[in-house]
């Protein structure tokens, strides 16, 4: 008697296994659109701050303004548009 209680034991766990893996997991994934999304609100950004620190600086300072912009275009394609 204890053979074929073992066997169902062994199936119900066999059972249990392959129910417990085949179901589906909600795990979040990233949309090409949110990653196209942040890549231009960054972009965005970046051409804000760009905007502002022409307006603040007279002309012949302004070459720390094109080194800004190049490193936050740098940083948004580095984190969000290359992904």
């Amino acid at each position: 008697m204890r053979r074929p209680f073992n066997y169902f034991l062994a199936a119900v766990a066999f059972c249990v296994l392959v129910l417990a893996l085949s179901l589906s997991f909600n795990t979040p994934t990233a949309r090409a659109g949110d990653i196209n999304e942040r890549c231009n609100e960054c972009q965005r950004k970046a051409g804000e701050s760009y905007d502002a620190c022409l307006a603040k600086y007279p002309v012949e300072q302004q070459q720390r303004c094109h080194d800004g912009f190049n490193s936050d275009i740098s940083h948004c394609y580095k984190n969000f548009c290359e992904q």
